[in-house]
């Protein structure tokens, strides 16, 4: 058993299914379970098309994301009235700044109440969030009148590179036992913006890698000789992801070969949706795509097991971690194309991808992939990189136990 005998997981929205978090939290659960006596998630907000149904002996306690705190800005606009909040936020008094200061406010005074509700103890209690946001800054607070408060604090991408809250981000660092980037781009920016509140070594990379649901699959590929190739991307469809970057890619690659048949899926939705929908509105005739929109995780996994994939694409602007549906190509033997920026890189190199310029033009990708296409070994040879490097590197059956017996020995 840990040091502290109960956890309390704080998330964005899981148990409740979404298109990411599920993916990220449940590798974790298990390991949580063994390690404590109990283990309490906390949703921030129920948002979710449905119930992700956690394991036996993990508890979810959603009195937050129902009530009045969350729910009502006029509830919430009480705690404009204390001073100390203005204090907390200085530095970012805009809007934003503002509602993150009363979050935090108002999610510590929910904690309060919650421990005391489920029979926890300060003295006794992990408190674990898997996003770098108000409900660590909630904490942060705490500790002023708890100083036996013990927590610890996962950082992405949106949560880490902000500015968000001002003054109170310092604190939440300092205060924190330990702030785990999914990036060592991610670290190294939280020290270099936070040099005072991060020393102590208290910033550090903790990769989430991927759950292989299918352990003794790899994607099957096509040969040189049979004149066809299918790609897969699997992301959010916004500015950053830059999903409509893949169509240009792509119609150019069947451009130039048409007598080569080109197979492009897309899993995932998004904002800039319209954009993608127009540029494959008129292909050669020999690129299909299917934009198959937002599937849970288990659904993509199974294209990996029972369809043909020769690549997968991501051609972020920026990522904030070690992007984990990159991490699941590697899994199955895909080699990825990639853009090559910060933590991106991190995942993928010249031996399991093609790395290409963050603004890539075409003839870039259509040179740059040509040896892979026309020579099977090569693509043997990459494939078996690809799976090497989830082995090594991206494996969470192996990553995320090892977390876990981590922190439990916070006392």
């Amino acid at each position: 058993m840990s040091k502290r005998e109960d956890v309390v997981l704080i998330t964005n929205s899981f148990p409740q299914w979404s298109a990411t978090e599920p993916s990220f939290v449940e590798p974790e659960l298990e390991a949580l379970r063994r390690k404590f006596r109990r283990v309490i998630i906390v949703p921030v907000t129920l948002r979710g098309a449905g119930a992700v149904t956690p394991l036996e002996g993990v508890e979810t306690d959603t009195s937050w994301a129902l009530g009045p705190d969350w729910n009502s800005r006029v509830r919430r606009s009480r705690f404009l009235a204390n001073p100390r909040m203005w204090l907390d936020v200085r530095g970012d008094i805009m809007r934003r700044g503002i509602a993150f200061g009363v979050a935090a406010r108002a999610f510590a005074s929910f904690l309060r109440r919650m421990v005391a509700e489920q029979g926890l103890s300060w003295e006794n209690t992990l408190f674990y969030t898997f996003w770098f946001d108000f409900p660590a800054a909630a904490l942060a607070l705490l500790k002023a009148n708890h100083p036996e408060i013990r927590f610890v604090s996962r950082a992405h991408g949106h949560d880490m590179f902000t500015s968000l809250g001002g003054r109170l981000r310092h604190r939440m660092l300092r205060e924190a036992e330990a702030v785990y980037t999914a990036s060592q781009a991610g670290a190294d920016f939280l020290r270099q913006t936070f040099p005072e509140a991060s020393a102590d070594d208290k910033v550090r990379v903790s990769t989430l890698g991927c759950v292989k649901l299918y352990p003794e699959a790899v994607a099957a590929r096509h040969k040189r000789a049979d004149r066809r190739f299918a790609f897969l991307s699997v992301s959010r469809v916004d500015e950053n992801k830059r999903v409509e970057m893949n169509a240009r890619l792509l119609r150019a690659l069947a451009v130039a070969r048409p007598d080569t048949a080109i197979r492009w899926i897309h899993v995932g939705d998004g904002p800039s949706m319209a954009a993608v929908r127009e540029a494959v509105k008129e292909c050669p005739p020999n690129l299909e795509v299917e934009l198959r929109g937002t599937v849970p995780n288990a659904e993509v996994q199974r294209i990996y097991r029972d369809e043909a994939v020769d690549w997968f694409m991501l051609l972020s602007l920026h990522e904030g971690g070690r992007a984990v549906a990159a991490c699941e190509s590697l899994a199955y033997g895909v080699p990825v194309v990639a853009t090559d920026v910060e933590a991106l890189n991190e995942v993928v190199d010249d031996e399991c991808g093609l790395m290409l310029s963050p603004d890539s033009t075409d003839e870039e990708f259509v040179r740059g992939i040509a040896p892979y296409l026309d020579s099977d070994f090569r693509a043997e040879a990459m494939r078996e990189a690809a799976l090497s490097r989830w082995n090594s590197d991206f494996n969470a059956a192996m990553l995320r136990p090892a977390f876990v017996d981590m922190i439990s020995h916070i006392e």
